[in-house]
C-alpha cells in the first residue's frame, strides 16, 4: 500500500469514531489533544481498528501502540498523516524481515 492509501484507511476509520458532523478529515486532522474531536476511548478504538485493517490488508502483524511508539519524541498519533507515516515505516520494516 502507498502512503496515500494508508491516509485514506486512517481517515475512513477516523470517520467511524469522530462525532457526527465533524469536518472533512485531512492529513493534518489531529488524533489527540485539544484540537481533536476524539476522546481517549475513541482514540484507542481508532488505533486498534487501523492496526487490524492494515494487518488484514497487508498480511502483516504490526502493533501500533507499543513501547517504540510511546517513547518517540514526536508521537506518531499526533495526526492522520503522522500515523500514516508510522504505519508505512512499520509495514516496510516487517517486509524486510
Amino acid at each position: 500500500m502507498t502512503r496515500e492509501q494508508y491516509v485514506a484507511l486512517i481517515a475512513g476509520a477516523f470517520g467511524e469514531f469522530a462525532p457526527p458532523g465533524h469536518a472533512a478529515v485531512t492529513e493534518e486532522t489531529r488524533l489527540f489533544g485539544g484540537d481533536s474531536p476524539l476522546d481517549s476511548t475513541a482514540l484507542v478504538s481508532l488505533v486498534v481498528e487501523v492496526e487490524q485493517q492494515v494487518n488484514d490488508e497487508c498480511g502483516t502483524s504490526i502493533v501500533l501502540a507499543d513501547d517504540r511508539a510511546m517513547s518517540q519524541k514526536r508521537s506518531p498519533f499526533r495526526s492522520v498523516g503522522s500515523l500514516a507515516d508510522y504505519v508505512l515505516l512499520l509495514v516496510s520494516e516487517q517486509a524486510k524481515d
